[in-house]
């Protein structure tokens, strides 16, 4: 992988708790090492509980979401290379907690946000990326 945005993507195809091997070069020398993929909200709390809630998928942005486990916002889980959202800079792993100025608690408050959302309208995300906060606007096709 050539970059952090490719390396993004294919980690994101990986379901979490599944364990991988990595080819990766230290000190100008290959080296494999084994990984075990966890989810980005999880951050180092070993043994947290996984809330298991199916990832649902928005026509209109290309976003498939999901709970993040902590109930404070849903996590994009995965997003169609060409939708609007990826082209403002959404990622897979970002946390959503608010759109449009209104809270994102749920998979449910993000299908109801996203469903009133129309044709040439401008969206604002509220997001959080590991410890950067983020705003992203754009406008729906």
């Amino acid at each position: 992988m050539n970059d952090a945005k490719s390396l993004q993507k294919a980690v994101a195809k990986v379901k979490p708790g599944a364990s991988v091997k990595l080819n990766i070069i230290r000190d100008k020398k290959p080296k494999e090492i084994s990984i075990k993929v966890g989810n980005l909200s999880e951050g180092n709390k070993p043994g947290a509980e996984k809330k298991k809630a199916e990832p649902e998928k928005s026509d209109k942005l290309g976003l498939t979401v999901g709970m993040n486990g902590e109930g404070n916002g849903v996590q994009i889980q995965d997003i169609e290379e060409t939708s609007p959202a990826a082209e403002a800079g959404l990622a897979p792993g970002d946390l959503i907690r608010r759109i449009n100025g209104k809270d994102v608690k749920s998979v449910e408050d993000y299908k109801k946000l996203t469903s009133g959302l129309k044709s040439k309208q401008t969206v604002l995300f509220d997001l959080e990326r590991g410890n950067l906060k983020l705003y992203i606007a754009f406008r729906i096709p």
